[in-house]
């Protein structure tokens, strides 16, 4: 089955799973089902409530990018509280893991620009009108269900793709600069991975899967094309929203994979503990 706006989401029975089902947790595979079921739809009619769906959608891949994110915190915590205490074991790990918070928080902080970017323009408002602050201090942008142009089709294209579909135009926060982004993330992960965990490093590979596809008229497309150009504006954030949850499951996923990978064979002694141990067995009178 081919899906005009989703179908990198869908695959043949024979196929590998994505790393979706493989990985993430019951409310994860749901939002992803979710989306395929939403992009299907969309393709055969886009009425008012398709597009409150994917609102409603986009709002959960927020959520679950949020969730994933605080968790890869507590890792990080943890991270450091053992390099403190053993730096020679944790030292080189700590650092690599540090690598990877670094690309995570930027593409995902890219990402944020890309969809403030587009909703302003379909919106026709300045960028600062759509932040605000969370309870948390952090700025957040304002909620899709909000929006009144859910359904404009020429924001995306203009500053994420351009004119001809079939050649999508470079640039500061166009599509093409996404796709090289996301690819230069997947090859830090990868490399971080190497060869010590083949089943994590191919569900890298189908996370972050960006080769053309067929779109519904049979015609090879490019993954820029299928995702942003004459799609609606909230399928569009939807997608960008889940690529930035994406990118915060995985992050965790690979720091938690190089936690583990510390001394994985041997024990690491946090504790001590004094004890009488005797020299022999028999206790002779006197």
């Amino acid at each position: 089955v081919h899906c005009m706006f989703g179908c990198r989401l869908l695959r043949a029975p024979n196929s590998p799973p994505h790393m979706a089902s493989a990985k993430m947790p019951p409310r994860q595979k749901m939002i992803n089902m979710m989306y395929l079921v939403l992009t299907a739809m969309l393709a055969m009619n886009v009425s008012k409530e398709v597009l409150d769906s994917f609102a409603v959608l986009d709002a959960d891949l927020v959520r679950s990018e949020q969730a994933h994110h605080r968790r890869s915190v507590e890792e990080y915590a943890q991270f450091d509280d053992m390099a403190a205490k053993f730096p020679e074991v944790f030292r080189t790990n700590r650092t690599k893991a540090e690598q990877i918070r670094l690309a995570a928080d930027s593409l995902v902080a890219h990402i944020g620009v890309m969809k403030a970017r587009v909703m302003a323009e379909a919106e026709g408002e300045p960028i600062e009108q759509l932040i605000a602050k969370d309870g948390e201090g952090r700025d957040t942008l304002r909620a899709l269900m909000g929006f009144e142009k859910k359904d404009d089709r020429e924001a995306l294209a203009l500053l994420l793709v351009g004119p001809e579909p079939s050649s999508p135009k470079e640039g500061p926060f166009t599509a093409r600069d996404l796709r090289h982004r996301i690819e230069a993330f997947r090859a830090l992960l990868k490399t971080t991975v190497g060869e010590a965990e083949p089943d994590l490093s191919a569900s890298i590979d189908m996370l972050f899967d960006l080769s053309d596809r067929r779109d519904a008229s049979g015609t090879l497309n490019n993954w820029e094309s299928i995702n942003f150009h004459e799609v609606p504006l909230a399928a569009g954030i939807a997608e960008l929203s889940k690529v930035q949850a994406d990118v915060r499951g995985v992050e965790s996923e690979v720091v938690k994979w190089l936690y583990r990978q510390v001394n994985k064979d041997s024990h690491t002694v946090n504790t001590l503990a004094a004890a009488v141990i005797p020299a022999s067995s028999t206790v002779l009178l006197g």
